[in-house]
């Protein structure tokens, strides 16, 4: 049963809050209520951190560590494990995989998300840019790949064909701007990039630069580039693109939170069965939402003048 949203005076978390009351209610029932979209369909995880840095590595001047969400407060987003990648003035910090990124289900998952939060770097408040490459065996994966995807770009790895022609190619995904301290969901619909590419998997990348000090502008000094840690976790692969729906909600809802501070308040104005609409009130602002279940199933969410369409369902509260 989808649970709509309700009006609810703030409260700050107490200890015993998720503990029934005698009552039979719960406290946390009257918590502010925020949006949150289910991972739809079949999620599986790409990369486990629960006993070590399960195959990445770190190129030039970056180091990777498994953490735990406790050592990490703020860092690491959950109470699992997650991926630090230290960077010591490298341009580009890019860390790789091979192992989980061959083995993984392209072609029947191929919706990719991920969450990345970058620490305080040295000599900059400035954000990074981050954005995941795939490097894919262009001899298996032949000529052929979807015209709505960006031509695969040759790349001069080790690894050659005949007349030393390169065998890999790599696909990129967008540039996500990555604020310091915030954690910020990542996310690439693989499902328009030929199935031969998606079978041909070597390895996945994740790149991040400062954002102003881009890579395409040359090489900078001892104290430029990137100086610090960056954490990654939740990388996952769906067969549902309601995951990457769900990844632009949520970094729409945290560009709300920077914009007007903390979430205090849910003010529905109309509750039907299956529609509900109103304001969300926020410390310096508020904007307006609404939620609908279709005919079919399927649930529209459109925060302010932004529309998300949920196919396989979609969580609609969240307790803070």
């Amino acid at each position: 049963m989808i649970q709509m949203w309700g009006s609810h005076a703030p409260r700050r978390p107490t200890r015993g809050a998720d503990r029934p009351s005698s009552d039979g209610s719960r406290d946390d029932d009257r918590l502010p209520l925020i949006p949150v979209a289910a991972q739809g369909g079949d999620v599986i995880g790409l990369c486990e951190f629960e006993k070590g840095v399960d195959g990445w590595q770190g190129a030039d001047l970056v180091s990777v560590e498994r953490v735990r969400g406790a050592d990490r407060p703020g860092a690491v987003t959950s109470d699992s494990a997650a991926l630090r990648f230290d960077a010591d003035g490298v341009t580009t910090a890019t860390i790789t995989n091979e192992r989980g990124a061959r083995d993984a289900d392209w072609i029947g998952h191929p919706y990719l998300t991920a969450t990345v939060t970058a620490g305080d770097l040295a000599g900059t408040d400035a954000p990074i840019h981050a954005s995941f490459r795939l490097v894919h065996d262009s001899h298996r994966a032949g000529r052929g790949r979807s015209s709505t995807s960006s031509p695969p770009r040759n790349r001069a790895h080790t690894g050659r064909g005949r007349a030393g022609r390169s065998r890999e190619a790599s696909l990129t995904s967008e540039t996500f701007s990555v604020p310091q301290g915030q954690p910020v969901r990542l996310y690439w619909d693989l499902s328009g990039v030929d199935e031969r590419v998606r079978d041909s998997v070597v390895r996945l990348e994740l790149v991040c630069e400062r954002a102003d000090q881009p890579s395409s502008e040359g090489p900078y000094g001892r104290g430029g580039g990137i100086r610090g840690s960056i954490t990654l976790e939740g990388v996952a692969l769906s067969d549902s693109p309601d995951v990457i729906a769900a990844a632009k909600l949520q970094t729409h809802w945290q560009r709300l939170l920077a914009k007007y501070g903390d979430h205090v308040e849910t003010v529905p104005e109309v509750k039907k069965p299956s529609v509900e609409s109103g304001r969300f009130v926020f410390e310096d602002g508020e904007t307006e939402y609404d939620f609908e279940i279709l005919d079919d199933d399927g649930h529209v969410f459109r925060l302010a003048s932004t529309t998300y369409r949920f196919e396989d369902g979609m969580a609609a509260i969240e307790r803070r």
